[in-house]
């Protein structure tokens, strides 16, 4: 149920949350190209709600998105530039550079874009690359997250790693607002509303701007999930919400256990199914439907004393009109009828117009210099960083001319070792510890480039109980126990998650939050009593279970999350607790041999013998009786797994190490 109390309406209303599926408009979805699941970066992509259809509009590693007002384009972040382009994916163009750790971005109707990168402050900058600025820093210990600015540019909501939720009105002296404990925070386009998400993940709340934590407005519970396998319906947790940037009457989410996408409207309490993908942002309208922007050229950005400017279209029988003051041209703007000549700093905005229909928006801006601009130098970030093995970083340029002004360019990459680099800076990890490495950015034909170093190290989060071949039954109790090894505080919260099913599915064994802070008396240490999984009450009655300790908000980390050894829950503590061979009678012998890895049983009677990597996935299973010799699969990835035996009862297991 839930409950609304919204001042515009004269009486309290409930309404039964329902799942829609006859809602039209279009979601702007990212997908989950780097594994990350609810904080991944992916394609963007657009989706249409009635016919499903979807469309790629940028390609890979992109995390932030969000339509622009008028819902006609679409400004993202991606590899340390935050970037717009038109609805078809034409018009691409930089903005200006950004921390690749950019992670929100919003197009306000005030003709400024606003993001955060993880950090303490929130930055802004206009359409046309300039007047870039930082407009609010925080003094609260924990930074900026996911944060979300109202068509004004004054208010502002956001997330912090502490799981709190906080909104400032910039014009204003009162200071920051609390809105209650959860994850991610948003406020609505027009800066009135905020919703938080609960901790637990399956109710968000909607609070009035200016009242914060006072001021609720309406309680929420997530949709029900039906699952298309097994038919079981369930309330599953829920994350990620935003509110619309065209309507204040729609927020987006995804369930964070399936990566599926909801709308859902805050008027109604109707949730639509979307399907696979992470809600960027949602236009309850019909689709945009422009004809192609006109062209500008030329296409250098800089001059000396003057500049001839050409505006050229394909479109039959369309005339194009322009601005030179940064406003969207209208049909009363000038219009084109050829080359025209500047000789001041301006940004010219041109759209075709032909009958009732209008094309997409071509903006260029032209920077007069004393000299020509030409490239001086580029700047890499990070400068030096540490990957564990298989983590991902993405590193980034910024080019700078002889005035110190940035300007776009184009780079290729190289890395000495460690991995590998893709074309626009994205380092993949190997599995050896290793480095530091040289990552070199060149630019082709200039002689210009910078160095970074990438070194590969361990995970720092390791868990320490429970152990390989430990035996547990339903009522018990198992003892959780992890340590941060890496410098300083633990960055963050985790969650404790357990998988019976190899690392497929894993459930939170947390109770109420969801989560556990350094700070938190129960950090380093957590009991659970052997029960149920998730909300369809999942078995854990399995010979094969394993615990993450997972980063809360980056759970597929492999930096920020660790693992135990495999053991096993059994129905009963007398099948838990089968009497285990001895080292000094069961003499199973392991070794290589042609590559090969070699089990040597003497042990008499019917035999299963598995071997699973640290994630929990078995990797090969044999079975045979009597004593004998297994030979397990060729080929296998350097690295730890856990060979186990199972004859007359007893189970013997060894870890197994394997190097080059």
């Amino acid at each position: 149920m839930i409950s609304h109390r919204f001042s515009r309406f004269a009486t309290l209303i409930t309404i039964t949350i329902s799942v829609s599926y006859a809602l039209s408009g279009t979601v702007l979805l990212t997908t989950d190209e780097d594994g990350k699941g609810r904080d991944g970066s992916g394609h963007v992509v657009l989706c249409d709600v009635g016919s499903g259809a979807r469309d790629t509009i940028v390609p890979g590693n992109v995390r932030g998105a969000c339509f622009s007002p008028t819902a006609d384009q679409i400004a993202y972040s991606k590899a340390g530039k935050l970037c717009i382009c038109n609805l078809d994916g034409s018009g691409d163009r930089e903005v200006t550079s950004v921390a690749t750790s950019t992670d929100a971005v919003t197009w306000a109707a005030n003709g400024c874009l606003y993001w955060s990168q993880g950090d303490n402050s929130i930055r802004k900058v206009k359409l046309d690359g300039s007047d870039k600025a930082t407009v609010y820093t925080t003094n609260y210990k924990s930074p900026i997250i996911y944060a979300k600015a109202s068509h004004s540019g004054n208010r502002f909501a956001w997330w912090t790693p502490n799981l709190t939720v906080r909104g400032i009105d910039i014009t204003t002296s009162e200071g920051e607002i609390f809105y209650g404990g959860g994850c991610r925070g948003t406020v609505s386009p027009d800066g009135s509303m905020v919703l938080r998400n609960r901790a637990g993940h399956k109710q968000f709340f909607i609070y009035d701007f200016e009242q914060g934590l006072n001021g609720e407005l309406a309680m929420f519970d997530v949709p029900q999930y039906t699952n298309p396998v097994t038919g079981n319906t369930a309330t599953e947790p829920c994350n990620a919400h935003r509110f619309s940037n065209v309507s204040n009457d729609y927020i987006v989410f995804v369930n964070e256990w399936r990566f599926v996408a909801y709308v859902f409207n805050i008027r109604t309490g109707e949730a639509t199914l979307v399907g696979p993908g992470l809600a960027r942002d949602f236009n309850p309208g019909p689709s945009v439907q422009r004809l192609a922007a006109p062209t500008i050229t030329p296409s250098r950005g800089t001059f000396v004393d003057a500049l001839e400017v050409t505006i050229t279209t394909d479109i039959d029988n369309a005339t194009i009109r322009y601005t030179l003051d940064h406003s969207e041209p209208t049909a009363e703007s000038d219009e084109y009828t050829g080359p025209f000549t500047i000789d001041q700093t301006t940004t010219v905005t041109a759209k075709a117009f032909a009958g009732d229909q209008t094309s997409f928006t071509a903006v260029k801006a032209y920077t007069q210099t004393a000299s020509e601009a030409v490239l001086d130098h580029i700047e890499i970030e990070p400068t030096g960083v540490e990957v564990v093995r298989g983590g991902i970083q993405q590193f980034a340029v910024t080019g700078y001319d002889q005035f110190g002004n940035e300007m776009s360019t184009d780079v290729e990459w190289s890395v000495s070792g460690g991995g590998t680099i893709s074309a626009d800076g994205v380092f993949a990890a190997g599995d050896e510890l290793g480095g530091p490495f040289d990552v070199t950015a060149t630019v082709p034909g200039t002689g210009i480039s910078m160095l970074s170093s990438v070194e590969i190290v361990e995970a720092s989060l390791r868990v320490t109980a429970p152990n390989t071949g430990d035996g547990f039954a339903l009522g018990q109790t198992i003892t959780v126990e992890w340590e941060w090894t890496g410098a300083g505080e633990y960055p963050g919260q985790v969650d404790i998650e357990l998988s019976a099913d190899g690392g497929l599915s894993w459930y939170s064994i947390v109770e109420n939050s969801g989560s556990i802070a350094p700070a938190d008396a129960g950090w380093g240490s957590l009991e659970w009593s052997v029960g149920p999984l998730g909300s369809e009450d999942i078995s854990p009655v399995a010979e094969e279970v394993q615990i993450r300790v997972a980063d809360y908000v980056s759970p597929n980390d492999p930096g920020m999350t660790g693992l135990s050894g495999v053991f096993r829950i059994a129905e009963t503590i007398d099948a838990a607790v089968l009497p285990r061979a001895s080292m000094e009678t069961d003499r199973v012998s392991i070794g290589r041999r042609a590559g090969l890895l070699c089990i040597a049983i003497p042990l008499g009677g019917n035999h299963h013998v598995s071997m699973v990597d640290m994630r929990g996935v078995t990797i090969q299973r044999l079975q045979g009786r009597g004593p004998g010799e297994y030979r397990l699969c060729a080929g296998l990835t350097p690295g730890c797994y856990l060979l186990r035996v199972t004859a007359g009862g007893r189970t013997v297991s060894r870890k197994v190490w394997l190097a080059r």
